[in-house]
């Protein structure tokens, strides 16, 4: 089996966060199991002498958009590496906010699929990773029709790869692929959410992150499009690499050591604190490693420092990160005697921190999956984390009952993003260091979990295989026959699984007649036990819309008719009701549909799509999505809970 992982960073030679972490050990991990090769933009700062990038005697061009790319390759044992003659990728930041970053990372979309074309390589699997390399899943199944599988990893849901929709004629993709099923969004386009809409499989980083993404909370405004996906969406928890991170065989430290003798930890520590001109090794050691933004809880941080200054503790933190946090952190740096604050990234730094300190900050808004807690432990340091993503499935807290028993790191956890809740963490954590006995078993069990990529990528390798084999996530679909002799020309309604069903509709060419020759209005309106909770205009016989309600009911049905100037409105068509949330189970035979189909439930949210989005969704869907002549069994189906109402018009779904 043939794999191909693309990515936008790879460690060492380029990284901006955990995606180059993850690039480099899984890749790594997985070679021992299947035929696997990485491919990366080599960007002009990275050092190909220090890492041996040597030029390959292959190179292609091709034209996109009547514009001309000439890419080389170039190599380093399994890693390739594409060099453009075009100036995409010599800045001095990897991402930044470019202009043209549509450009130049859908040009090496282009060029990947035209370096598998060039080369004659046959991929199995094609794994792409985040907005970066996400344009691939269109190309490889729409443009250039390979028959690899496309896996594709969203490592962090909050960059998504939006630009404005004239990157369509800049990247020469059809128009057709504009559509809310593919990569409209909010009349510009969106690089991540057509690949999900496209590729076989969609992974996140973590279980409890891949649950996240689904909610309005995590959800990026992607929540309902994620949800329409989630048949074919897991998460899989990242690992790290021992090789790489482990006190044993780190070379940055000035002591090594293993979990089976800890005293070289403290000489660690000893060190550590004279460099950044702390005192008092026999106090706790707490440390921040990361970027100074809101995901990652730097202002819970700031908000404690003025309590935390008072404990007997020392705190070390290091990162940088959007500007106005570099300069508030770079101001309180002199501030207090027992607080150090180092601004920049240094690898170095890092591991001797890692090393030395006792507890480890991750007070994360959002956490989609998180390597720090699990390199902390690995160096006997124990995380102080928030319940989000893969925190919540690395970390137990370490009063829960029968913790040790638990297929878990230990550590101290917390719900909600207060400075007064990391505040009390940070006293429980002093309360745990000076239990010497309950503070080396957690130690212990840490050191000793297994978080390594050695388990982790069985997930992927599992993936890979059930693809190659012919495997592909399905649907659940089910077709309602609708009477003929309702007064309507279309009525058709879809469960695109158990959960969720689309429902389209147009009224008859005599009532749009009505419409167009009348001074009254036709609306939609929806009702939940007879109380009116939303009404919409509708324009030529047609409605594109969703409409939410917060409230427990149990009835919900929806009506068309005319509003007149005084107010009256004459209902010409009502749809049956439909059971809502809470309730009892519905079977097929009690659901009869009349002229208008009602509302349907999609996990939370009741949804009403019409005919043109299923038309497109259909086209682009094919293969994934079974044409619309399954005849529905007497399956029952349960409801679920609902949430908010709101009316989203055309042109707002994602």
């Amino acid at each position: 089996m043939k794999v191909l992982f693309i990515s936008s960073e790879i460690f060492p030679f380029a990284k901006s966060g955990g995606l180059g972490d993850v690039a480099a050990s899984l890749p790594k991990a997985l070679q021992n199991y299947c035929d696997i090769t990485s491919i990366m933009p080599l960007y002009a700062k990275i050092d190909k002498q220090k890492y041996n990038i040597i030029p390959t005697d292959f190179h292609f061009s091709f034209d996109v958009a009547g514009n001309s790319y000439h890419f080389e390759l170039y190599q380093n044992d399994n890693t390739l590496f594409l060099k453009d003659n075009n100036h995409l990728f010599d800045r001095p930041q990897m991402y930044d906010d470019y202009a043209d970053n549509d450009i130049r990372f859908g040009i090496f979309s282009y060029a990947v699929m035209e370096y598998i074309k060039a080369s004659g390589e046959n991929f199995d699997i094609l794994h792409i990773n985040d907005w970066q390399s996400a344009l691939i899943a269109i190309l490889a199944k729409e443009h250039y029709f390979l028959s690899s599988k496309v896996v594709f990893t969203i490592h962090n849901l909050a960059y998504q790869g939006i630009f404005p929709k004239e990157s369509m004629q800049r990247l020469a993709l059809k128009w057709d692929y504009f559509t809310p099923a593919v990569l409209e969004y909010h009349d510009n386009i969106n690089l991540l959410k057509g690949a999900i809409a496209l590729s076989d499989i969609v992974t996140t980083v973590s279980p409890t992150y891949a649950q996240e993404i689904q909610t309005e909370e995590f959800g990026c405004n992607l929540e309902l499009f994620i949800q329409e996906n989630a048949y074919k969406t897991e998460g899989i928890l990242n690992g790290i690499d021992y090789d790489e991170f482990s006190p044993d065989v780190d070379t940055h430290l000035p002591y090594r050591y293993n979990g089976e003798d800890l005293s070289f930890k403290l000489e660690n520590k000893t060190s550590l604190l004279k460099e950044l001109f702390l005192e008092n090794e026999h106090l706790p050691l707490f440390i921040f490693i990361g970027r100074f933004t809101a995901q990652k809880g730097i202002d819970q941080i700031l908000g404690a420092l003025d309590n935390l200054q008072y404990l007997p503790i020392n705190i070390a933190i290091l990162g940088s990160g959007e500007e106005h946090y570099n300069l508030t952190l770079a101001s309180l740096s002199d501030r207090y005697e027992n607080i150090s604050i180092t601004i920049g990234y240094n690898e170095a730094l890092a591991r001797k921190m890692y090393a030395s300190a006792d507890f480890l900050y991750m007070p994360s808004v959002y956490e989609p999956c998180g390597l720090n807690q699990m390199i902390a432990m690995k160096y006997g340091t124990i995380p102080i984390v928030r319940e989000v993503g893969g925190l919540e499935d690395s970390i137990d807290d370490f009063e829960k009952q029968d913790v040790f028993s638990e297929d878990k790191g230990i550590g101290i956890t917390f719900k909600d993003g207060s400075h007064q809740t990391l505040t009390h963490a940070t006293q429980r954590a002093l309360e745990l260091y000076h239990n010497k006995e309950l503070l080396d078993k957690v130690i212990t069990h840490d050191m000793h979990k297994d978080f390594s990529w050695k388990t982790q990528a069985k997930a992927y390798l599992s993936l890979y295989d059930k693809l190659n084999s012919g495997w592909l996530p399905k649907r659940e679909i089910y077709e309602f026959h609708i009477p003929s002799h309702y007064n309507v020309d279309t009525l058709k309604t879809i469960a695109v699984n158990p959960k969720t069903l689309y429902t389209y509709w147009e009224v008859t060419p005599t009532l749009v007649q009505r419409y167009q020759t009348s001074y009254e209005t036709l609306k939609l309106r929806a009702y939940a036990d007879g109380e009116l909770i939303s009404e919409v205009a509708l324009y030529n016989g047609e409605g594109d819309f969703y409409i939410y309600h917060e409230i427990d009911f149990k009835k919900v049905w929806t009506e068309i008719g005319f509003y007149a100037e005084n107010g009256k409105f004459t209902t010409i068509l009502s749809s049956n009701y439909f059971i809502a949330p809470n309730s009892k189970v519905i079977h097929s035979d009690q659901i009869v549909w009349r002229n208008l189909a009602t509302l349907a439930m999609q996990k939370r949210k009741f949804v009403i799509r019409n005919k043109h989005f299923y038309e497109t969704y259909e086209h682009f869907s094919s293969g994934m999505l079974a044409k619309q002549h399954a005849i529905i069994e007497k399956s029952s189906q349960r409801a679920t809970d609902n949430s908010s109402t709101t009316v989203h018009t055309k042109g707002e779904n994602a």
